[in-house]
C-alpha cells in the first residue's frame, strides 16, 4: 500500500542561533489526519520530534494549516482534521555552528471509512552554516528519498 501522506522538511534562519523547521505533508484526496492534540484514544495525534547534535527546542510545535475541528459520535470527542496539505513549524536553538537535524514525523491518515496504521518517517535536514535555500532543496530531495523508501518497507512488510 502506498501512503496517502508524503514529507518533506527545511530549515530557514530565523535570528541569532534560532532556526525554524518546517514539515510539509501532501495528503492524498479523500484522506485527512490528525492535528497535534492529545486524544484519550481512537484518533492518533500527528508529533514532530526534532534531535541532533547542538540543538535545544525553542517552543512548542505550531500547526500552521487549518484545522477542521468535529465532534465524533463514535469516540464522542471533538477532533481536529488536516486535508490537502499539512505544514508545522518547531523552532530550535543551535549550539553549534551547523548540523543535521533528525525530523521524526508519527501520523496516522483516515478517509470516511478507515485508517492506515500509524506511520513514522524519519527526515534530515541540514541546519546552520549559511544553509538556507540549498538546505531547503537539499531537505526536499532528502523527503522524497525517505518518501520512496518507507513506501519499499511497507510493500516489502505484507
Amino acid at each position: 500500500m502506498n501512503s496517502p501522506v508524503i514529507w518533506s522538511a527545511s530549515a530557514t534562519h530565523v535570528e541569532g542561533n534560532i532556526w525554524r523547521i518546517t514539515v510539509s505533508g501532501e495528503i492524498e484526496s479523500g484522506y485527512h489526519i490528525y492535528d497535534c492534540d492529545d486524544y484519550p484514544y481512537g484518533a492518533t495525534a500527528t508529533e514532530i520530534a526534532i534531535s541532533g547534535e547542538g540543538v535545544s527546542i525553542a517552543g512548542d510545535v505550531h500547526v500552521i494549516s487549518e484545522v477542521v475541528k468535529e465532534y465524533d459520535d463514535v469516540l464522542e470527542l471533538s477532533i481536529g482534521t488536516i486535508s490537502g496539505t499539512a505544514v508545522f513549524t518547531q523552532d530550535i536553538e543551535l549550539a553549534v555552528e551547523k548540523t543535521d537535524v533528525d525530523v521524526n514525523i508519527y501520523w496516522m491518515a483516515c478517509t470516511e471509512d478507515t485508517c492506515t496504521p500509524p506511520a513514522e518517517a524519519t527526515i534530515s535536514v541540514p541546519v546552520g552554516g549559511g544553509v538556507g535555500s540549498a538546505g531547503m532543496i537539499i531537505g526536499g530531495i532528502i523527503a522524497v528519498v525517505v518518501a520512496v523508501a518507507g513506501l519499499l518497507l511497507m510493500r516489502r512488510r505484507k
